[in-house]
């Protein structure tokens, strides 16, 4: 309906599945929703008249014998029971695409859809961690990541049993500990390296930027005396239209500049706060 891609991270960018298996984002559902009057709301067999026609008339339709009847006094749960009641469908909408009307009991209704893509970057990274499985030096078998050692002196990678048989006289830690080692590293120096990297340009950006624009203060403000050269008003206003148009000119780019260095900074700042929520520096155990 709004053409803007799904977001999990945005609340109203969220898909929301409708009845018919087309999907919304939630923003959208949100406002194009509409609620239902009783004479719009879903049936349920409950209202539906049965007629003497629909019920068994015969002798042989009925359960004649006491083993064709329950024994027990409770009563069995029936359909009807367990459906809802069609008071509770309070919210309606139209699927843009087949014209199709959904209809909901609140905003609030659980998305499964939604629930499903949350959890499907878990279980791809399981199904990848089981697919990519590693294989001992020592016995050649298949063993996910998680449970596997490296062994430093050997410079291989094992299986806990192997870790424990063979190299309980080497520093074996476990893989995952030795990853995490390395690409901690690794992380600090590309983000040293594009921090200094970024900084620098920065800097060099800004002090060209000054230096450019005092320049050009200094360039507008000599063509002043331009004013004085004047031989005729047609001159004096030509003139003053030039510089005035240059200085305008000027303005215009700084406030579009502007907005993009405050957007730039903002970015930084909710970066940061990212950073923030991140767990601690816990170490592995």
């Amino acid at each position: 309906m709004c053409d803007e891609e799904y977001s999990s991270a945005i609340g109203e960018k969220r898909s929301f599945l409708l009845h018919c298996n087309h999907t919304i984002c939630t923003g959208c559902y949100l406002k194009a929703r509409q609620p239902t009057t009783s004479a719009q709301r879903p049936t349920t067999s409950a209202q539906r008249p049965t007629t003497s026609a629909q019920r068994p008339t015969t002798n042989a339709q009925r359960p004649t014998t006491n083993a064709q009847r329950p024994t027990t006094n409770a009563r069995q749960p029936t359909a009807n029971a367990q459906r809802p009641k069609p008071d509770t469908f309070k919210q309606k909408i139209t699927c843009p695409t087949c014209m199709k009307s959904s209809f909901f009991k609140s905003e609030n209704k659980k998305n499964q859809f939604q629930d499903f893509m949350n959890e499907l970057p878990k279980m791809t990274r399981q199904l990848e961690a089981t697919r990519n499985a590693l294989g001992c030096e020592e016995c050649h078998e298949k063993f996910i990541a998680d449970v596997m050692f490296h062994c430093s002196q050997c410079v291989s990678q094992i299986c806990g049993a192997c870790a424990y048989l063979k190299h309980r006289l080497h520093k074996a830690n476990r893989l995952l500990r030795k990853r995490a080692s390395d690409m901690m590293l690794q992380h600090w120096v590309d983000s040293s390296s594009a921090i200094k990297s970024c900084d620098k340009m920065l800097d060099q950006l800004n002090e060209q930027l000054s230096e450019e624009i005092n320049s050009f203060g200094l360039k507008l403000l000599s063509k002043t005396y331009t004013y004085k050269n004047a031989l005729t008003f047609s001159n004096l206003y030509e003139n003053h239209e030039e510089l005035t148009k240059l200085r305008t000119d000027f303005e215009a780019s700084v406030e579009e500049y502007l907005p993009h260095l405050h957007n730039f900074g903002t970015k930084v700042k909710e970066l940061i706060q990212a950073v923030d929520k991140k767990p601690g520096d816990d170490p592995i155990a």
